[in-house]
């Protein structure tokens, strides 16, 4: 490339330290406006040479001569990465991965020991952000000349130990309390090793390495004493490498003596249509207490159990029994009953209208009495139901039973009554007139007299 060029327009070069050529201005080549004048060489075997002589108008000219170089493109060394391998516990941090490499090389991290995505370009830091194997590229940042292998770094996320607990308190003899509680272990996962301390956090120095194996009982802590109130408990279980998982549990106190309370059942009582859901018998019971399910006659319906739904009408029992003094229930059985919705049955009075004096008002009523299973209600004139309500649209039964301000007239009254279940019953009354009017033969001309009173 010709620089700095100054009253010159034209030149010509040879392939040698000094110009061999014969041009003058007339016949060189004009200097190109961005001054590459050779372009595209390939890199020589060894250094070449190359004089230029530019000239000017008046003949003049200049020799500059350059010398070419090849270019010895060698690969940088591949990458060598700390850590190489790194495993850390769920929910904690991976550690950034450094790439050392030479002064002039930078590192390029792929996901794939060939080919693959580029995760990241031209930093020797990389930080993994989930498990798996990362891949570090050394670069020429010059020649852009690359490793001819990729390092790799292993990233691993080790799940947490998951399990359960469950506990036994001490049993009884007789009214006394054995120290025998327990603590076991269920469905353990990812945990080989473990420790406890007494509290409801680990106060404990244990690590993988020096924890306890895990019993093929699973039972931790054994022959535990009956506390005064209750005993907190926190179980550590290690995984490797030196993941942990802690859980606490508490042991209450064991009542030895018998004393289970009557239990109360909810609902203590319902009525269903046919065909819907049996509701479920909840019994609310104390500590240390189970409830037993018995029908009508004594016969056990279902044991053990807080709940019950019955599948048939009728009488259900709740009895309540202690779960850890042998033989120990309540004093008596409390009674819950389930009925099936029937058809409305009801009967029907009426009242005639009121007189004052001769005078009769618009207030005679029908009384509904003796109501079952019915709960909204239409009527209409005759001697047989002409309404077109439904349960839906059917007015709600009045609380007093009355249904009032009916005419004074001789007339048949037809009354439905509706139940949600669908069902519905008819009853047919008569009103009758009532007659204020005096009777005649009863009634006396009012005579009056009139004195005249002076001073």
């Amino acid at each position: 490339t010709i620089l700095d060029v100054k009253r010159a327009k034209r030149y010509d070069f040879s392939k040698a330290k000094t110009y061999t050529g014969n041009k003058t201005y007339d016949n060189a080549t004009d200097i190109p406006a961005n001054g590459v004048f050779l372009s595209n060489l390939p890199n020589p075997a060894t250094t070449e040479f190359y004089t230029v002589r530019l000239f000017d108008s008046t003949g003049c000219y200049t020799d500059s001569t350059v010398a070419f170089e090849p270019r010895i493109c060698e690969c940088p060394k591949p990458v060598f990465v700390v850590p190489e391998s790194q495993a850390v516990c769920e929910g904690d941090t991976l550690r950034t991965v450094t790439g050392f490499v030479d002064s002039g090389v930078t590192v390029d991290w792929y996901d794939a020991p060939t080919g693959g995505n580029l995760l990241l370009r031209g930093s020797i830091l990389f930080k993994p952000t989930q498990a798996g194997i990362y891949y570090a590229e050394a670069r020429d940042t010059l020649t852009n000349c690359k490793s001819t292998s990729r390092a790799p770094s292993y990233a691993f996320i080790n799940e947490l130990p998951s399990f359960q607990v469950t506990t036994n308190r001490s049993t009884c003899n007789n009214s006394a309390a054995q120290n025998n509680g327990k603590i076991a272990l269920t469905r353990l996962k990812n945990g080989t090793k473990y420790d406890f301390s007494v509290g409801t956090s680990y106060t404990g120095s244990r690590t993988f390495d020096t924890a306890l194996d895990i019993p093929r009982d699973s039972i931790l802590v054994r022959d535990i004493p009956n506390p005064v109130s209750s005993q907190s408990y926190t179980i550590r279980i290690f995984g490797e490498p030196n993941c942990f998982t802690d859980t606490t549990v508490t042991i209450t106190s064991v009542d030895c003596n018998c004393n289970p309370a009557t239990v109360s059942v909810v609902p203590s009582s319902f009525t269903i249509c046919e065909g819907e859901p049996f509701p479920v018998l909840v019994g609310a019971v104390g500590t240390d207490i189970t409830v037993d399910w018995y029908d009508k006659d004594g016969n056990l319906l279902k044991a053990n159990s807080l709940t019950y739904q019955p599948n048939f009408f009728g009488e259900f029992y709740a009895e309540g029994r202690s779960l850890v003094v042998a033989g120990c229930v309540s004093s008596a059985r409390t009674k819950a009953v389930g009925a099936k919705i029937g058809q409305p049955t009801f009967t029907l009075t009426t009242r005639p209208a009121t007189c004052i004096g001769d005078t009769v008002l618009n207030d005679g009523q029908i009384i509904i009495e003796n109501l079952k299973d019915g709960e909204r209600f239409d009527y209409s004139l005759g001697t047989s139901y002409r309404g077109g309500a439904t349960y839906e649209t059917a007015q709600p039964l009045p609380t007093d039973g009355i249904i009032g301000a009916l005419s004074n007239v001789n007339q048949y009254y037809t009354v439905r009554i509706f139940n949600r279940c669908g069902l519905f019953y008819d009853v047919t009354i008569q009103t009758t007139h009532n007659d204020c009017s005096c009777d005649k033969q009863n009634c006396l001309p009012l005579q009056m007299k009139m004195k005249k009173k002076g001073k």
